[in-house]
């Protein structure tokens, strides 16, 4: 599409998407001790988990615990990451605190009556 002077491309844009890690996962069964500690603002010791969960932890931003509890990014102090446990938000926090919601697809057409995804699924 070219611009006019009706619109104007806002520029180019990548998919992105978004997960909850879930320490609970068979991906973090790796056999490490769960040596680091997750933090709050505070310095308080939110829960310890394994190294390789708690770097992944640190790119994704929210994780579920072994014990049900989110945890989202703050903010970052000192090169050190420290972290909230998010209330009544089960799929974590988004910008500004706002609690983030699957999204909801719907399959139009023959693609829906094929698909093994109904037509009101929840993705996650």
């Amino acid at each position: 599409m070219e611009p006019n002077h009706y619109t104007q491309l806002p520029g180019e844009f990548g998919p992105t998407f978004y997960r909850i890690l879930d320490e609970a996962a068979d991906e973090w069964n790796r056999g490490e001790a769960a040596s680091e500690a997750i933090k709050s603002r505070n310095g308080e010791v939110i829960a310890h988990v394994t190294p390789s969960f708690k770097h992944q932890l640190e790119i994704e931003g929210s994780a579920r615990l072994r014990d049900g509890r989110i945890v989202n990014f703050e903010h970052k102090r000192d090169g050190e990451w420290h972290f909230m446990v998010a209330k009544n938000a089960p799929y974590g926090l988004g910008e500004h605190g706002y609690k983030l919601i699957p999204e909801h697809h719907k399959k139009r057409g023959d693609d829906a009556e094929n698909s093994n995804v109904g037509r009101d699924a929840e993705l996650s």
